[in-house]
């Protein structure tokens, strides 16, 4: 299964599907595709395939990114028409939100994404931040936090500052 990526609306006891179900798409294990890689995703359900699936709330393929990076409901205020819209990432260097039909839509940085999405962060004031690196995997001494800031918005002169431990027992401060 590798082929569709899936938003989910979690709810305590909610069977998605694993492994019945690739996105909204049915699943066969094994059976040769035109997908190629033994995989193989239909709208017919298999036999015996349980009755109680959850279906995603949005969803795309392998064209448009490789894997979903949660993110949060948008709560702040700098940014008024993401307001209660889910945001999320794509590892491959794109921000998406949730419109109000759970359409999936870009949404562009206004300092661009020039790193590989790993998560997401937020304020007591609701407002987001993104985090990514250079390079895959959990390595290297570098990282990214941005703060959500829409394209064409001027961003505050405010510094937001926290301490960080660092391995030799020093403390770096990182500015926002």
């Amino acid at each position: 299964q590798g082929q569709v990526e899936e938003i989910d609306n979690v709810v305590a006891g909610g069977n998605y599907g694993w492994n019945w179900k690739e996105g909204g798409f049915f699943f066969y294990p094994g059976v040769a595709s035109i997908y190629g890689g033994g995989r193989y995703i239909s709208n017919d359900a298999p036999p015996s395939v349980p009755n109680d699936l959850v279906d995603p709330i949005a969803e795309y393929s392998h064209s448009d990114g490789i894997s979903v990076i949660g993110g949060y409901v948008y709560r702040g205020s700098a940014i008024p028409e993401l307001d209660g819209r889910y945001v999320f990432g794509e590892f491959n260097q794109r921000l998406f939100y949730l419109d109000a039909s759970d359409s999936i839509r870009e949404f562009n940085l206004a300092s661009g994404v020039d790193f590989l999405v790993a998560g997401f962060a937020e304020d007591d004031q609701g407002e987001l931040y993104v985090l990514g690196r250079e390079v895959v995997g959990p390595v290297g001494l570098t990282g990214v936090i941005k703060r959500l800031v829409r394209e064409g918005m001027v961003p505050s002169a405010e510094e937001i500052c926290f301490p960080i431990p660092i391995p030799n027992g020093s403390v770096a401060i990182i500015c926002l």
